[in-house]
């Protein structure tokens, strides 16, 4: 399997509210730095992930132009979120 491969197989068990098999592809060491107010850790990573599909069942991470870059998978993730507003 390539890094590519993984790295799609995973978004693919994230979606498909597959968190234990998503969980697999994570090395025990994986940090997720990124919009959160310190890294995340394997089991912090997925709980936050869960707790999001959870908000948003319908959630996608709508992942394309993926392309490998030695050890390396980058990809274009766009972000949007389509719901009704509320009136304060």
């Amino acid at each position: 399997m390539s890094t590519t491969d993984i790295a799609k197989a995973f978004v693919t068990a994230l979606e498909a509210r597959d968190f234990n098999t998503a969980a697999s592809y994570l090395s025990d060491d994986f940090r997720f730095v990124g919009p959160a107010p310190q890294p995340l850790g394997k089991n912090e990573f997925i709980g936050v992930q869960q707790t999001i599909q959870n908000a948003f069942p319908d959630w996608s991470f709508n992942v394309s132009n993926i392309h490998e870059e030695g050890d390396k998978v980058n990809s274009h993730r766009p972000t949007s979120v389509v719901g009704q507003s509320r009136k304060m």
